[in-house]
């Protein structure tokens, strides 16, 4: 099963914007959270970080079946308390990781 792509699925400024990091397990975990709680997240994976353009990030990402997604980050914009579930685990973002050639992030924006 393949993930529908829209960088545009989930607005993200105009409300605080929280930056977390963990590993591809814990991201997997969030997006599966994100999906079980109907927040449309914002895929990034390793793979359209190759790409060159918009149709082939999108191509990447529709490409992949769920399990296979090499997921890198997240986006997405919900209720603080939706956030909260689908984010648990994770910690705030604090620096890049040294030596990693991606870093694994979620960015998450919330409303009342």
């Amino acid at each position: 099963m393949s993930l529908p792509f829209s960088p545009a699925a989930s607005p993200l400024i105009g409300q605080p914007i929280l930056i977390y990091s963990g590993d591809r397990a814990q991201l997997s975990r969030a997006l599966d959270r994100a999906l079980t709680h109907e927040v449309k997240p914002a895929i990034y994976t390793e793979d359209m970080f190759r790409t060159t353009h918009d149709a082939a990030n999108r191509e990447a990402v529709k490409a992949a079946a769920r399990p296979d997604l090499n997921l890198v980050g997240l986006g997405f914009r919900a209720r603080r308390k939706v956030v909260d579930k689908v984010l648990d685990g994770l910690k705030f973002h604090a620096r890049w990781l040294k030596g990693a050639s991606f870093h694994v992030a979620a960015i998450a924006s919330h409303f009342s």
